[in-house]
This record gives C-alpha cells, sequence and structure tokens, in this order.
C-alpha cells in the first residue's frame, strides 16, 4: 500500500516531500483511521491535486472528501464520487454549519487557503466546534506569518497558534498541571508543530 507521500507525489501536490513535505507527518497522525469512514475537509483546493492524494489514501467507500475554495474549480474532474466540491468562503459560517449537517462532523480539517492571519483565525474558530473528538485541525505554510501582506490583523498565525498552546497550559493549582475550571482551550489535547505545520488534535 502506498503512503500518503508517495501518492502526494504522484499527484503533483505541493504537500508531498518534492516540495513542503507534509505528507511525512500526515500520514503518521492518519494512517490508522485510512480504512475507516472519514470525514475530510481540504480549505484551499486549487488544482484539486490534495484531493486526489486523499481519494487515494483513504479507502473506506464511506468517507467523505470536502473542498472548500472560493474559486470556481475548473481543472479536469476527480472521479471519485466521495469527493465534494464546494465554491466559498472558510470564512462562511453558514457553508461550514451547512457541509457539517450533511456530511458529519470532521476527523480532520487542513487549512491550506488564503494564509491571511485574519482569515485563519476566524476560520478556526469556525471549525473548531465541528471537529470530532479526537480529530485534528491541520494548519500548512505557517511561514507566511512572515508576509507583511498577510499580517492583516493584530497576531500573526505564529503568534495566535503559540498564544493557544500558552493559555491551554492554564494557570491554576499553583501550576501543578490539574485542570482547573478557569482553563482555556479544555477540549485541546495535542498541538504540534513542524517546520510550516501546525496540527491540533480535539481530546477524545
Amino acid at each position: 500500500m502506498e503512503t500518503l507521500d508517495q501518492l502526494g507525489l504522484k499527484h503533483g501536490t505541493d504537500q508531498a516531500s518534492s516540495f513542503h513535505d507534509y505528507c511525512r507527518t500526515m500520514d503518521e497522525l492518519l494512517s490508522p483511521r485510512r480504512s475507516l469512514p472519514v470525514v475530510l475537509m481540504e480549505q484551499g483546493v486549487l488544482g484539486g491535486d490534495g484531493l486526489r492524494m486523499w481519494a487515494d489514501y483513504f479507502t473506506h467507500p464511506s468517507c467523505w472528501i470536502i473542498g472548500v475554495d472560493p474559486h470556481t474549480f475548473d481543472r479536469q474532474p476527480i472521479g471519485d464520487s466521495r469527493v465534494v466540491i464546494f465554491q466559498g468562503s472558510q470564512c462562511d459560517v453558514s457553508l461550514m454549519a451547512e457541509i457539517r449537517r450533511d456530511y458529519g462532523e470532521f476527523d480532520w480539517v487542513t487549512d491550506d487557503a488564503s494564509h491571511f492571519a485574519r482569515a485563519q483565525q476566524q476560520a478556526f474558530g469556525i471549525i473548531w466546534p465541528f471537529i470530532k473528538p479526537g480529530g485534528f485541525w491541520c494548519c500548512q505554510d505557517l511561514h507566511s506569518y512572515a508576509a507583511p501582506e498577510l499580517c492583516d490583523g493584530p497576531e500573526n498565525i505564529m503568534a495566535f497558534l503559540t498564544r493557544i498552546a500558552t493559555e491551554m497550559q492554564g494557570k491554576g493549582a499553583k501550576a501543578m498541571g490539574r485542570p482547573e475550571p478557569s482553563d482555556l482551550w479544555s477540549d485541546i489535547d495535542t498541538i504540534m508543530f513542524r517546520k510550516g505545520l501546525c496540527v491540533i488534535r480535539k481530546k477524545a
């Protein structure tokens, strides 16, 4: 069985080791679910190479692989009935609620869309409640934090994510590590950073 990276290289996505090298990390996290009926969303479709990769990776006939992009998808059709593409914004509350209603909560959501800091933070706030317990939110291309034209708010994406990582530690119990009612982000289990990538896992 081909790895996620091998499939990424096959389909020419920049998530593969030929460019960003995100597939290795995503494969480590998702391989236990490969044969399960997952619901996955990719925000930012571009030419659909990532959607083709995911369609080859997940084998269960009841998977849903959902793409969201504000631009019209005019490339060659994916050719898999499990792949559904919506034209719209990752920050459209009504659209995200509609998708969640029709397809269920998400096992995995990738933010590879506009990379504008304000949109990334708004989109996280919208989609996080729709992620299953034990599911993942993945933000790609974190190097974009350093592009001045993409920092359109008080916090760039790295400042936002590192603030969450700090706040989730809490301030109670005299720093003994016990959960306190005042703790923020109590439903976050893990935040993982690697070059260009952050993955947040919801508590199961």
